[in-house]
């Protein structure tokens, strides 16, 4: 997923470190890297505990 302009002058989610909030809706199957990205950071916070 890339980093966009967004909408309300960009400030429609926020990032902060690891956590991205926004109320645009993400489809799984149209981003791909996403969705593995996602993955990849769940199992390395389970493997840090």
């Amino acid at each position: 997923m890339k980093r966009g302009k967004g909408i309300l002058n960009g400030m429609d989610g926020a990032v902060y470190k690891n956590v991205l909030a926004a109320y645009t809706h993400v489809h799984v199957l149209g981003t791909p890297i996403w969705a593995e990205g996602f993955i990849r950071a769940g199992i390395e916070y389970k493997n840090k505990k």
